[in-house]
């Protein structure tokens, strides 16, 4: 009989020469199951990374559930630099409604429309208002779809903001 190593009761620890060993066959089938298993994991885990988390980031980031405080401009307006503007409103080429701050500068060289960056709005270009109007430049300052205080429900990561910006600049062209 086997000589146990440990006179606990409860424990039997056999030396290593004496534990049974699994037959070849067994040994394999073990392996396979564990590498299917593994790989099985795998590719649950590479899903979840690269198919389901960036799925749901989009959506966060599209479906405006997620929007940037502007804490550094938060109630600004031109009118805070002392400057004359009308609040203005156009349409997208889609019909989305639009909303934004037209500056105009006297004997303006030309005119520059701002675009704010993703899940922001209009109060982060407030500040270059103050800039191009004393460079002698006409600003518009606008909110792209589903930003700020503009229509839609969908942003669309430039897809169809492409549209807004255009329809901002045949309004900077007619003033």
């Amino acid at each position: 009989p086997a000589r146990p190593l440990c006179y606990h009761p409860a424990v039997t620890i056999l030396p290593s020469h004496e534990i049974p060993r699994l037959s070849e066959r067994k040994r394999g089938r073990l392996a396979a199951a564990l590498k299917w298993t593994s790989l099985g994991l795998l590719a649950v885990v590479l899903f979840g990374v690269f198919g389901w988390v960036p799925y749901w980031l989009v959506g966060v980031f599209t479906t405006g559930k997620f929007q940037m405080r502007d804490k550094e401009n938060e109630g600004l307006s031109p009118a805070s630099f002392q400057l004359a503007y009308e609040d203005v409103s156009f349409s997208s080429s889609d019909g989305i409604a639009l909303k934004g701050w037209w500056v105009p500068a006297p004997e303006a060289k030309g005119s520059v429309v701002l675009v704010h960056g993703l899940n922001r709005s209009r109060l982060e270009m407030v500040g270059k208002t103050k800039f191009l109007h004393d460079q002698g430049w006409n600003a518009l300052a606008f909110d792209l779809r589903a930003h700020g205080e503009s229509g839609g429900t969908m942003r669309t990561l430039g897809y169809l903001e492409r549209g807004d910006v255009h329809a901002a600049v045949e309004l900077a062209r007619t003033r």
